[in-house]
């Protein structure tokens, strides 16, 4: 014989009824309240879940999946440059994260590798997660290879924009910000710039040494390819390596700009172990605005790239397409980048000499 259920017995889950019967609602409008979706007063979706918190409501995602089709699940892909994760890579996904529960979705983060045919990406590959869409954050300028033009779900792409593929896509000003940081230093009087780049086959880096050559064009200066460095890793180590490339070509610099601040931070060492002192000998600008570049001695001026932000963007995107609210062909959303002026850099004297000894 069947008993009949209380929500106050022991192990037992209040349901999407239960809050209907107790709120005096339609179960319609609850389900709604509590899946993020809009139809109803600020002030309604409050109720609703204040009562499935007291009530300890749980929404049951396996029962939600079968009904709906949908697993209420991102795909998060991140590229492996290192065995740690980037600020880059956590900025951006912290920003989906936030976005991606508002609505009701959970996230899951992939490595490249991780998907079938590593390298590739096919219906196969993306078929293989059993996801409602997915958010791809790409640095590199060609890969991976993408094998298709229309993806078997939603896809937002960060970083990156690809010819020819069906879907939306979220960059930050890359080239307009390394334009600013460049004439920064060009307005404090430097004339003769470097350029420490990431690795050449960094899609941020190609960008951000466009905006660098336009600014010395612009100002009628002429970009010196010896005083062009691109490190081998975006790292610490790669920086400091690549700025003692620039001291050892043997070509007179007052002003650096770094595309990356981990490698400013690198530089910086190997200029002070020469005993060059920054900004009064050497000045210095990054690209990111790190958690870590106002920490440092001298703290360093930098462009604020919005990752956090991007994140957020590529989430929302990616909602409005799984839900149907979002039409239409491929969209780009570019953000603005910020210059952020601190200490590293100064108005341009006479340089010492740099001889290696």
């Amino acid at each position: 014989m069947r008993t009949k259920r209380s929500i106050n017995s022991p192990g037992a889950r209040a349901t999407v009824k239960d809050l209907a019967k107790a709120l005096n609602m339609s179960a319609t409008t609850v389900s709604r309240a509590l899946r993020g979706r809009p139809g109803m007063t600020e002030k309604t979706r409050a109720a609703i879940l204040s009562a499935a918190k007291r009530m300890g409501y749980v929404r049951n995602v396996a029962g939600a999946a079968l009904s709906t089709g949908k697993t209420q699940s991102i795909m998060f892909v991140v590229p492996e440059a290192s065995r740690s994760y980037s600020l880059y890579q956590m900025d951006v996904l912290q920003g989906l994260i936030d976005e991606a529960s508002q609505h009701g979705y959970s996230v899951t983060v992939v490595p490249e590798r991780m998907l079938p045919g590593s390298g590739k990406i096919s219906h196969e590959s993306l078929r293989s997660f059993r996801v409602d869409g997915a958010v791809f954050l790409l640095v590199r300028a060609k890969e991976p290879h993408w094998n298709i033009t229309e993806p078997p779900y939603p896809v937002v792409v960060v970083n990156r924009i690809i010819d020819g593929l069906a879907a939306d896509f979220v960059v930050a000003e890359d080239e307009t910000g390394a334009f600013e940081a460049t004439q920064h230093l060009i307005k404090l009087g430097h004339t003769q710039l470097a350029f420490l780049s990431g690795p050449s086959d960094n899609f941020n880096a190609i960008r951000r040494r466009c905006g660098f050559e336009k600014a010395l064009k612009d100002y009628g200066l002429r970009a010196d390819p010896r005083l062009i460095a691109p490190a081998s890793s975006i790292s610490e180590e790669g920086g400091f390596r690549a700025a003692l490339m620039l001291l050892q070509s043997g070509r007179p610099f007052t002003g650096v700009f770094c595309g990356v601040d981990i490698l400013a931070a690198g530089a910086l060492q190997a200029f002070k172990r020469r005993g060059l002192r920054v900004p009064q000998d050497i000045s210095l600008v990054g690209f990111d605005n790190d958690s870590f570049s106002a920490l440092m001695d001298p703290p360093l001026t930098t462009i604020q790239k919005p990752r956090y932000e991007m994140g957020r963007s590529a989430g929302r995107m990616l909602i409005e397409r799984i839900e149907g609210r979002g039409q239409g062909k491929s969209t780009v959303t570019a953000l603005r980048t910020e210059l952020v002026i601190r200490e590293s850099a100064a108005s341009c004297v006479v340089p010492r000499s740099r001889t290696l000894r």
